[in-house]
């Protein structure tokens, strides 16, 4: 076995920490003598047809398949995940799993599927790559009611069920209800031609095919049909099947590929704020290179928090700088210096809050005080925007469609005539500006006689941060929920997914980030005024959304630098009038530019449909088509 560092890759069969639920077995009742399925099969004996098959690769010797299933009356979707491991090549192998490695001394605790991986992991430095729920416990205690074998140690000796075990050579079997553990070592043991012992045994839940028939076998009750089952293949194969489950085989963990790529990706991103770095310190810094970039970095940032919303959990928010402004003037509030606030509140008595928290910690700390400072304002930024989504969310999130937008936009409206109210003013200045407080520049580091500029870099930096864990957000199990409500609510819905909690969670934590975004922007413009925040900068940022894709936060970013390019650099030229000898270049006048660049917007979605990235992200690898590995298959023969 390899160290995990050299990304060794083993699958995990994890003992259950929830009761599954049960759901007929018809839906799913393959015949073991049928051909391959693919697009179009139909299911032998029920009303089932395959509407989509895709095969994924997840690791030397793991492999996964989605099944989606439908009836002829087109309105009974299933999904079904199928990992097919094979342990003979001794790259994978199955392991049982609990929510700890020595229960009779830690006691039975119940744990989720993925908290049993991450305590597989740590103790063995394994990278567990799928796992599915395998055996049922007592609700009252969590010990499990069936055979439970982590490496070797029998930690519970008795069960009525059908059972998997993993053997001391590599081999997997199945094995029936009533057979004892010492039955089993014996029955494999004559079947290999030599002496094995079981490493990992757990319950199987339900044997439904044995010796090449379909059965039930469940203390002989027909009516326990499961969304999880396990099974052995003629060629020793390993099956881990799992059905309308909130939690597919790979969302325990990251394969080795999806790593790799993610470390290509990190590179990249190290690659390119060193270069944002050495261009800011050679090149003029007052160049609109400059602009572009950070006000494109901060477009990025909040592009990619409304893709989350309406791309991944598809709710039509349109209130996103509503919390941009919350976010903007929490900051600002928080940072501006205690010596500067009488003469920016001059129109309030007492005006300001008499203090600064960057000031506060840049005394003691200095300039790590002044980054800490920064970065708690900008989170704070980002709770106040939660707390006015969270209550904003109650009533609206009700809504859908339309009437959706049209709320969470009049909350927006609401929030900016709310700003400038006089009542207000002592706190948020009026309608008057708020300015002085930290904002980029002040990141630039005097080094002797030398400025190290760093204004440019700094947005990048706090935009990646947040980004990455949008990303990761996405690809755990709550962003494999919001992609199903997205899909279809009624499916979501009739999986487990609780439609109103994790509506609520995208919303919040899509508000959080625009408010950190809105924080941002304030550093950006190193001054903050309630008119900055129009309904028209919700359509750009919805704009920039569409064109960069929606469902994929990799074309939000493209898009976002594309679009503040295009807007303020690259087309300004098509504002000012050009004489050529004498003569004037017609149309090249002030307010020609937009005109030219509504028409590249226009040409945008007439010849990208999907938006520049689609649904797809960069980096990520295209799953293999039922055709084509039938096709290679066919070759490989």
């Amino acid at each position: 076995m390899q160290h995990r560092k050299r990304t060794k890759v083993t699958a995990a069969l994890l003992a259950l920490c929830m009761l599954v639920s049960l759901l007929p077995v018809t839906a799913f009742g393959l015949d073991p003598q049928s051909v391959e399925l693919g697009k179009g099969s139909t299911i032998d004996g029920t009303g089932y047809h395959v509407t989509s098959v895709k095969n994924y690769s997840i690791a030397p010797d793991i492999s996964e398949r989605v099944i989606i299933t439908n009836n002829d009356a087109g309105n009974s979707q299933t999904v079904a995940n199928v990992m097919e491991v094979n342990t003979s090549g001794g790259r994978a192998k199955i392991v049982a799993g609990y929510g700890n490695r020595n229960p009779k001394e830690q006691g039975w605790t119940l744990k989720t599927t993925t908290d049993q991986a991450h305590v597989y992991e740590k103790e063995s430095g394994l990278n567990v790559v799928g796992g599915v729920n395998a055996s049922w416990f007592n609700i009252n205690t969590g010990e499990p009611s069936g055979y439970l074998v982590m490496n070797g140690v029998v930690h519970h000796d008795s069960s009525s069920r059908a059972f998997i075990a993993a053997f001391d050579d590599g081999s997997v079997n199945v094995f029936r209800e009533g057979t004892t553990l010492a039955q089993a070592e014996a029955d494999q043991s004559a079947k290999q031609g030599k002496t094995v012992k079981i490493l990992e045994a757990v319950d199987a839940l339900v044997a439904m095919v044995w010796d090449g028939k379909v059965v039930i076998t469940e203390s002989g009750n027909s009516g326990y049909y499961p969304r999880t089952c396990v099974g052995i293949k003629a060629d020793g194969t390993v099956v881990l099947f799992q059905a309308d489950g909130t939690m597919a085989p790979r969302s325990v963990g990251y394969t080795a590929a999806e790593e790799a790529r993610m470390m290509v990706a990190l590179g990249c991103v190290a690659a390119l704020l060193v270069l944002v770095i050495v261009l800011e310190n050679t090149m003029q810094p007052t160049s609109m290179l400059f602009t572009v970039l950070k006000k494109g970095a901060v477009y990025a940032l909040v592009a990619a928090s409304l893709n989350l919303l309406n791309g991944f959990t598809g709710l039509f928010s349109l209130g996103q700088a509503g919390f941009m402004l919350l976010g903007a003037y929490t900051y600002a509030i928080l940072t501006i210096p205690a010596a500067s606030q009488k003469s920016i509140y001059q129109r309030y008595a007492n005006g300001g809050i008499g203090f600064s928290i960057p000031e506060l910690l840049s005394k003691p700390l200095g300039g790590f005080g002044l980054l800490l400072g920064v970065v708690f304002c900008l989170i704070l930024a980002g709770f106040i925007a939660v707390l006015f989504a969270f209550l904003i969310g109650l009533p609206v999130l009700k809504l859908k469609s339309d009437y959706l937008a049209i709320a969470t936009l009049g909350f927006a409206e609401i929030i900016r005539a709310a700003v400038v109210y006089e009542g207000f003013g002592p706190l948020t200045n009026g309608s008057n500006l708020l300015y002085g407080f930290t904002s980029f520049a002040s990141f630039n580091l005097s080094l002797g006689g030398t400025t190290l500029h760093l204004e440019t870099v700094m947005p990048f930096l706090f935009s990646g941060i947040c980004i990455a864990i949008i990303l990761l957000l996405i690809n755990s199990t709550y962003g494999r929920a919001f992609k199903a409500i997205r899909d279809d609510e009624i499916a979501a819905e009739a999986m487990g997914i609780n439609l109103a909690s994790h509506k609520r969670m995208s919303f919040i934590i899509s508000s959080f980030f625009a408010g950190i975004s809105g924080a941002m922007l304030a550093m950006y413009q190193a001054s903050v005024q309630a008119t900055t925040f129009k309904s028209s900068m919700t359509y750009e940022i919805l704009l920039i959304v569409v064109i960069g894709g929606i469902g994929s936060v990799s074309g939000s970013i493209i898009a976002s630098f594309l679009f503040i390019a295009s807007s303020e650099w690259l087309l300004r030229f098509l504002d000012n009038e050009t004489w050529i000898g004498g003569f004037r270049v017609p149309l090249l006048r002030s307010g020609f530019r937009m005109v030219v660049f509504s028409i590249i917007i226009m040409a945008v979605g007439l010849f990208f449909r999907k938006g520049i990235m689609g649904d797809r992200e960069l980096f990520q690898k295209k799953p293999a088509s039922t055709a084509k590995t039938a096709k290679k298959e066919a070759h490989s023969k």
